[in-house]
């Protein structure tokens, strides 16, 4: 069974990987430790609202991709 968040996060990775960032770049952006970013990155935490908005600013993504 796939996780809930499966393809946004598969998403974020490969959006960060082409961007040529690191977790922590994209932590620093969002005002988050790298360690939540990395359970959110692969799918182990659901972000808080805020946080789901400003990835979702970031990465050019549909807040709502994260409730599918």
């Amino acid at each position: 069974m796939k996780r809930k968040s499966e393809s946004v996060t598969n998403f974020m990775k490969e959006e960060r990987l082409r961007r040529h960032l690191n977790q922590e770049k994209v932590a620093d952006y969002v005002g988050i430790s790298r360690n939540y970013y990395t359970e959110i990155e692969t799918g182990r935490k659901m972000p808080s609202l805020m946080v789901a908005i400003r990835l979702s600013e970031f990465f050019g993504f549909d807040v709502r991709e994260f409730a599918n």
